[in-house]
């Protein structure tokens, strides 16, 4: 409820977050586990990334997006997380029929459904994808929209910043690199 409140607010950008530094394949699976209403979804996560985030915060964004993979999209759902330099990119990806053109530039706002506003016998209020782009944002991090490369359907993918390093593991790993 503290969500709506602060997004009504329009304050959730701003929310604030203890971060730690957590498993991206650890939070990929449970978000699999929490929104994937009963399996059939693949994970391709890298088990050595990490992020520094807040764990929940992180799990609500994957929850979302898995949570419309399964509404909106087909048979078959990916979820991925990968590091790519100082950030870790999550991708949710599905075989459906993706977003039409004339919806993805409005889909990131408020109460936004696309094709199904006004539709009450589709599910959910159009606020997913808002929250979780200032979630994302919040964190540093990038989110957007893409045809996926991988199913043909829609992919939204996300970046949040990997740990820093300790100033002794810089040391280590440079002189990893020159020996």
């Amino acid at each position: 409820m503290s969500d709506l409140i602060e997004f009504a607010r329009d304050r959730l950008q701003s929310v604030r977050l203890t971060r730690i530094d957590y498993g991206a394949e650890d939070i990929v699976r449970e978000a699999v586990a929490t929104g994937g209403s009963g399996g059939g979804i693949r994970i391709e996560a890298d088990p050595e990334a990490r992020i520094w985030a807040e764990p929940d915060r992180i799990r609500q964004v994957l929850v979302n997006l898995i949570t419309n993979a399964v509404r909106y999209g087909g048979s078959e759902i990916l979820v991925t997380a990968a590091q790519n330099g100082h950030l870790v990119e999550f991708a949710v990806h599905d075989d459906g029929e993706g977003v039409p053109a004339k919806f993805q530039s409005e889909m990131w706002g408020r109460f936004e459904r696309g094709f199904h506003k006004g539709d009450v016998s589709v599910p959910g209020s159009g606020i997913g994808l808002s929250v979780a782009r200032d979630l994302v944002t919040a964190h540093g991090g990038t989110i957007a929209y893409r045809t996926s490369e991988l199913l043909g359907g829609a992919c939204f993918a996300f970046t949040i910043p990997a740990p820093e390093l300790e100033p002794a593991d810089l040391i280590s790993a440079q002189a990893q690199r020159v020996g």
